[in-house]
């Protein structure tokens, strides 16, 4: 999705031949505290070191269950990016690249700074994620009266192309507020839609092995 689509909270259906990419993306930009020391793994052949690194969302989520987290891990190579020092925070951007099981996701990193994030993203929210996947499950939320608060599905993004970092694709727990702009976009939404989705980035759940997102913009293909 375009910056200007999440900005305007852009919720629409198109025809699914004209969704592009035709593979599967999930991009991050925003910011990231340094939790640790990064360590390095491989001395390139070209310019820089590759490391890793672990860091939570910056802001984190307000509340969290007791087996969830806000934890990610960062990797990047020192050309692009400047050695990340353990309590500082970092804008950064890049490719959500994978995971291992109920643990956290991996980042990989490409840019850093104030180019990275166009001004129209809410990233004093938190991190920005956005890119193309297909809807796997989709169920309702309900308030303590019982009357329907939103909607949440969950989207899988296989990023393969990009990974090496255990399991090759990504889980993402959307969360769509109910509010006039998105009713008659989530009367519509199915299992088996491909779409590009855009979202607040929130936590790590570990039951469902996703990262929960407030969904800011979609356009989903129609079947």
């Amino acid at each position: 999705m375009t910056t200007a689509q999440l900005a305007n909270n852009t919720f629409s259906y198109i025809n699914s031949k004209r969704l592009r990419p035709k593979f599967d993306t999930l991009e991050f930009a925003g910011n990231f505290i340094a939790s640790h020391t990064s360590n390095e793994k491989v001395v390139t052949s070209g310019n820089g070191i590759q490391l890793l690194t672990r860091s939570f969302i910056n802001p984190p989520a307000a509340e969290l269950a007791a087996e969830d987290h806000h934890n990610v891990r960062l990797h990047y190579n020192t050309a692009d990016v400047r050695h990340l020092t353990r309590g500082q925070s970092y804008l950064l951007s890049g490719l959500v690249v994978g995971k291992r099981f109920h643990d956290m996701p991996f980042l990989e990193c490409e840019m850093e700074g104030n180019a990275t994030v166009s001004h129209l993203l809410p990233v004093d929210k938190g991190p920005i994620i956005s890119g193309l996947g297909t809807i796997t499950q989709i169920s309702e939320t309900l308030n303590i009266m019982g009357l329907r608060e939103g909607l949440e599905f969950y989207v899988k993004h296989n990023v393969g192309a990009y990974t090496v970092f255990g399991e090759d694709f990504i889980i993402v727990k959307y969360i769509l507020a109910h509010n006039p702009r998105s009713q008659s976009f989530a009367r519509n939404l199915r299992v088996g839609q491909r779409g590009a989705f855009g979202a607040i980035m929130g936590e790590w759940c570990r039951s469902d092995g996703a990262i929960v997102a407030e969904l800011r913009g979609a356009i989903v293909g129609n079947k």
